[in-house]
């Protein structure tokens, strides 16, 4: 949606690793992930792979392109001048 917004081309994509705070799951929430956790076989527990800095770093990209292209669009016409 953003990049839509953006219109930035190529889109601007990228996947990050989330988290997960058990206590603040819906009931159904919980039991969908009670269950990916069981068929890892992995104990089902709060975590946090967020890398926030490569959150940052991916939305300071989005505000200068954001930017650059609100500064082109009020530059480019005064050039006409």
């Amino acid at each position: 949606v953003l990049a839509k917004f953006c219109q930035a081309k190529p889109p601007l994509v990228k996947i990050f690793s989330g988290r997960i705070t058990k206590r603040l799951l819906n009931k159904e929430d919980y039991k969908i992930e009670e269950e990916v956790f069981k068929r890892r076989n992995q104990p089902f527990e709060d975590y946090d792979r967020l890398q926030r800095s490569d959150c940052l770093k991916f939305g300071e990209g989005i505000l200068n392109k954001v930017l650059s292209d609100l500064l082109e669009d009020i530059l480019l016409p005064m050039q006409v001048f």
